[in-house]
């Protein structure tokens, strides 16, 4: 294992312990988010997500997604 790839696996440590989240929840989240923005808009970049814990235990999340189009709307039956 090379310095970086454990650099990372040490930060993903640290971010499951600080919070409390299990392991790979920010790596499904990641795919649903950009499998359902993909149904709205044509992403052209890599998507970010980043989620911490604030004092109070609040989750804060972070989410960034590059877009060169965005599909018309579709009309939903009801």
């Amino acid at each position: 294992m090379t310095g970086e790839e454990e650099l990372r696996r040490l930060r993903r440590l640290l971010f499951s312990d600080k919070t409390r989240l299990p392991c790979g929840f920010a790596e499904a989240l990641k795919s649903d988010l950009e499998r359902t923005l993909s149904q709205y808009m044509r992403l052209s970049g890599r998507t970010e997500l980043f989620i911490d814990i604030d004092d109070r235990g609040a989750y804060i999340v972070h989410i960034s997604a590059l877009a060169d189009a965005v599909y018309p709307c579709k009309k939903l039956n009801g």
